[in-house]
């Protein structure tokens, strides 16, 4: 017999990774998370792209991709038309979870959560990401602003618990940076920064503390950015030593990262003992930190750019899951941030919408019956009780917005708004439809995605972002002519970056002239050798050659560059597989689908693996997923008719994926006879020839 739905506390730590906590764990420093991990489940979650915080976190609330949720970016134009504001929560187009708790009857509280202000009058107390904004400098003034807190009568009793930078003595600053004495402050403003990072982690920490020990409440979610904010500034100290840092910088902030999450666990041990024993807690990150090679030479290439900052992110992010409903002791696999509200409805006893992205994680809960689900939350009326939404005409004052956006401009999320306000606002319609777009590619719809590209460069062909996006999108879709037009016309624009050569040697593979890939690959190489996708694709080269040991090689050296590459896993999967080594092959494909669980060539490669090792019901399972990703791949379908037909004896599954197969097959031989619509893409001459260097292989 299951539990009783209970209290359910969801906590969000921005950019928390496991490879900074394990090694805390096993120190003994992070006690409150372990006593999570060893009552519950816990393992990766996989984050979405681009990884940018609001777009993630509102997944992650609502269970839906950007495209479906309306958050595109960190700013968007004010509906005045006069400036840009910080994304608000009269932006989202559906509803978040608190919105659909709220309207069945449970209360709800809601704690600094992105992209959520004005706060919005769900059935509790809710807090926007507004409150715990520091002001610009010390003594200034500092009242609540207007519309961050609902209802407004706890204004008076959450204005106390606000902390400001120049409120912390030497002893809370000293657990982070031992020696802070030896800081020059009027030189070296980290120590400031830190302290306002700190300042507003222990507001959201106050904020959401008073929430459940002063009111009611069935479920409540707070998010801390704090961790994500610490990395970016001080990661770059963090041992051991990288090249470029100072010996002096070291001394001063290698603990900083440490010591952040260390202060997170604290917190965490609060929360645990208000929620109480019977409550289930779910702590989730939106993305993982890198700590590698690649985040090094990020945080230190210059200005910091939103582009540089989300470099600096991992894919893989974390997740504990605890409570009488929850099995104890699993690893947690194959999850994703969209997961996360299905799995809490389904936790709660609470219809999941079926249009979310997401799935509850049913394998590792206790529950009485399967989860029932509704057409969509959007079509069900608000009534009595309430979902908690602000009416479309809300709006907030200029003043407002533009002290969110100068807040964003601090942390080096955004960059200054330029004196043009048209252009300003430009800016960041390009920006948020570039997210857009790169969000779309992530939800595999890259024909959606051309449209928005082709737009873009259409508007700045010298933009490479743009060009490099376009080429990946066509590409992914097999229109291998419209990706070379694209990677030769980067090259006649000037462009001789490393890119081009990855594109270029990505065409002539597809077109299987793999010595001329080989050559575009290996000048990639020279140029950048500390990038893993220039050795994925040679790996691929070499598959294509069946030199399985050479691809081998090439996969093993991009995996020593990112461990974290699913595409490195896969192809050393199929490396493996060339060389008659089907156990490790299965081994490696099962790594990559645990990096990311809606990867249809992992899966493939699994089930052809699992099929070589005599698993047959496994390897159809793993099949049977990898179609359910990638519907067209007729090479599942040969393989599925083959173990129906052979050892699983289900002759009418074999006769259907075969009509499937022929229907795929008469499609695609249709869309060969239609008329090509003609490329809005600007290109070069296929026939001209570079300015200088080899030219594109014909």
């Amino acid at each position: 017999m299951a539990a009783p739905p209970g209290k359910v506390l969801l906590i969000g730590w921005d950019a928390a990774d496991w490879k900074i906590i394990r090694p805390l764990l096993e120190r003994g420093c992070m006690p409150h998370l372990k006593s999570l991990i060893d009552g519950g489940v816990a393992g990766n979650v996989t984050s979405l792209q681009p990884m940018l915080s609001p777009m993630l976190w509102t997944s992650i609330a609502t269970g839906k991709r950007p495209d479906r949720h309306g958050i595109h970016g960190f700013t968007e134009p004010r509906p005045d038309g006069e400036g840009i504001r910080a994304v608000a929560s009269t932006s989202r187009t559906c509803k978040a979870i608190w919105n659909i708790l709220s309207q069945t009857g449970r209360r709800t509280h809601c704690v600094n959560w992105y992209a959520s202000h004005p706060a919005e009058p769900i059935n509790g107390v809710s807090v926007s990401n507004r409150f715990a904004v520091i002001p610009p400098g010390p003594g200034l003034a500092w009242p609540i602003a207007e519309g961050a807190v609902h209802p407004t009568d706890v204004c008076d009793a959450l204005a106390p618990v606000r902390v400001r930078p120049e409120e912390l003595d030497a002893s809370m600053l000293l657990p982070f940076v031992p020696d802070a004495a030896k800081v020059d402050q009027a030189r070296d403003k980290r120590l400031l920064a830190l302290a306002v990072i700190l300042a507003e982690a222990a507001t959201t920490h106050g904020a959401i503390t008073w929430c459940v020990e002063h009111r009611p409440w069935d479920f409540a979610a707070v998010l801390y950015n704090g961790i994500d904010q610490f990395c970016h500034l001080f990661m770059q100290y963090h041992p051991p030593r990288r090249d470029g840092v100072s010996e002096e910088d070291f001394a001063l902030y290698h603990g900083v990262v440490a010591a952040a999450y260390r202060f997170h666990d604290m917190m965490l041990g609060r929360l645990i003992e208000l929620a109480g024993a019977d409550a289930t807690i779910m702590l989730v990150s939106d993305h993982g930190y890198r700590i590698d090679r690649a985040a090094a030479a990020a945080a230190h290439e210059g200005p910091r750019t939103l582009e540089s900052l989300s470099r600096e992110h991992r894919a893989q992010g974390i997740c504990v899951l605890r409570g009488p409903r929850v099995q104890r002791g699993q690893t947690l696999q194959g999850a994703s941030l969209l997961d996360v509200t299905p799995t809490l409805l389904a936790l709660m006893s609470v219809p999941i919408g079926a249009d979310m992205d997401g799935r509850p994680w049913v394998e590792f809960l206790h529950l009485d019956a399967a989860p029932e689900s509704v057409i969509s939350w959007e079509t069900i009326d608000a009534g009595e009780p309430s979902a908690g939404q602000h009416p479309p005409a809300l709006r907030e004052s200029p003043a407002e917005s533009l002290e969110a956006v100068r807040h964003l401009i601090e942390l080096g999320y955004v960059d200054p708004p330029e004196d043009d306000v048209r252009r300003a606002i430009e800016r960041t319609l390009e920006q948020n439809k570039y997210n857009l777009a790169r969000s779309l590619m992530d939800a595999r719809q890259p024909t959606h995605a051309i449209a928005l590209f082709e737009e873009l460069l259409r508007r700045h062909p010298e933009h490479v972002g743009y060009a490099t996006s376009l080429f990946e999108a066509h590409f992914s879709v097999g229109r291998i002519s419209d990706a070379r037009r694209v990677a030769e016309t980067m090259w006649s624009r000037g462009y001789r970056g490393p890119l081009v050569n990855l594109a270029l040697g990505a065409v002539a593979i597809a077109q299987r002239r793999i010595d001329t890939a080989l050559e575009y690959l290996k000048d990639a190489e020279r140029a950048t050798p500390d990038q893993p996708s220039v050795y994925v694709l040679i790996g691929r080269a070499y598959l294509r050659l069946q030199e399985w040991k050479q691809a081998q090689r090439a996969f093993e050296t991009a995996l020593q560059l990112d461990g974290d590459s699913e595409t490195a896993w896969d192809g050393l999967a199929s490396a493996q597989l060339g060389r008659g080594d089907a156990a490790r092959a299965a081994e490696h494909a099962l790594h990559a689908v645990g990096l990311r669980s809606d990867y249809p060539e992992g899966h493939y490669h699994l089930g052809v693996a699992l099929a070589q090792l005599g698993r047959a019901q496994e390897a159809a399972e793993a099949l049977r997923r990898c179609l359910s990703i990638q519907p067209h791949m007729l090479a599942a379908y040969g393989r599925l008719i083959d173990l129906y037909e052979g050892p699983l004896l289900d002759h009418a599954a074999a006769r259907r994926c075969r009509q499937q197969t022929q229907q795929i097959m008469l499609e695609r031989r249709l869309r060969r006879r239609a008329p090509a619509a003609p490329s809005t893409t600007p290109a070069a001459s296929a026939t001209s020839s570079p300015p200088d260097g080899h030219p594109p292989a014909g």
